[in-house]
């Protein structure tokens, strides 16, 4: 009985030897940590990654994002006054003043009252429906324009976030 329990055991290490070896053979172990074949990511890299995406750079520039976002598109009916944001801008307006947007960008009615203006109207991201010339655009709802010519004439002094390109009158 003895004899067998000792073959069963140098059997079984003989197996764990064989798995481990066969692994190391194999490339589970062995690559440079760092490199493509072992993906570690280090310090620097993060540093790096935070620095371009927090705005400092854009890859592969010494230019500020800022100078890209502010170049023009190339859209012949964007207005030049147009600006454009890396991320959501919050503006205050006062009644009577008109903010027209470029296509594509967004906005969110934060405090205030406004109607949407123009051709197209604006679709309405949270519930998926078309806003026409002359509805009032609901409050905390994300609007994004299907055209240069939509936008929101505000009725009272009303704060929105604006991500994208847009004009004001």
């Amino acid at each position: 009985m003895n004899k067998k329990k000792a073959f069963t055991a140098i059997l079984c290490a003989a197996i764990v030897v064989g798995v481990f070896s066969g692994g190391i053979a194999f490339g589970a172990s062995g690559s440079t940590p760092g490199s493509s074949s072992d993906p570690l990511v280090t310090k620097s890299y993060v540093d790096a990654k935070i620095k371009e995406i927090s705005g400092t750079t854009a890859a592969g520039s010494e230019k500020p994002i800022t100078e890209y976002a502010s170049q023009s598109d190339g859209d012949s009916n964007t207005a030049s006054s147009a600006t454009k944001s890396v991320g959501f801008v919050k503006v205050t307006f006062n009644s009577g003043a008109k903010l027209y947007l470029s296509a594509g960008s967004e906005v969110v009615v934060y405090r205030g009252s406004c109607n949407v203006i123009g051709t197209n109207g604006l679709i309405d991201t949270s519930t998926g429906t078309l806003f026409e010339s002359g509805n009032t655009a609901v409050k905390y709802h994300c609007f994004l324009s299907p055209d240069n010519s939509s936008g929101l004439e505000f009725t009272g002094k009303t704060t929105v976030f604006i991500l994208g390109g847009y004009s004001t009158s």
